[in-house]
């Protein structure tokens, strides 16, 4: 690699590694925002006093949106240590030499797909759980 190649991209990581940090607060804001106020105003409008039904789906729903916001928290941070480590490893000159995330790659990744699964389980749990108590 270049020298030029080289500093393109270091920039091109320090870029990527801000473009997390932006997207952290919108991602976290979005999802927690949006998840709770829906199933809270479905709660109240539609089911309103009558007894829930199946309230261990809701739960698991919550909970699940619980684990996959704090996995996408987790994965943001080892994303950031993800770049860090790949700058270091350009810095050292050994980036042919290992993989450029080094471990926190693979650890982003696993943190990765547990929030978008987890997201998804809080999503199928919560639309059973809002059938079984509107009668659908």
């Amino acid at each position: 690699m270049s020298e030029e190649q080289t500093t393109a991209y270091r920039n091109q990581l320090l870029e990527a590694e801000q473009k997390i940090g932006e997207g952290y607060d919108k991602t976290l804001i979005t999802l927690s925002g949006g998840s709770l106020a829906i199933s809270i105003t479905f709660i109240k409008e539609l089911v309103g006093d009558q007894p829930y039904v199946l309230v261990t789906a809701l739960a698991i729903s919550w909970s699940s949106w619980a684990i996959s916001l704090t996995s996408l928290l987790l994965a943001f941070y080892f994303g950031g240590c993800a770049y860090r480590h790949t700058i270091k490893t350009l810095d050292n000159n050994t980036l042919n030499r290992e993989n450029p995330g080094g471990f926190y790659t693979t650890i982003l990744r696993y943190f990765n797909a547990v929030g978008g699964i987890s997201f998804i389980v809080g999503v199928v749990t919560f639309l059973y759980f809002a059938f079984k108590n509107i009668g659908a």
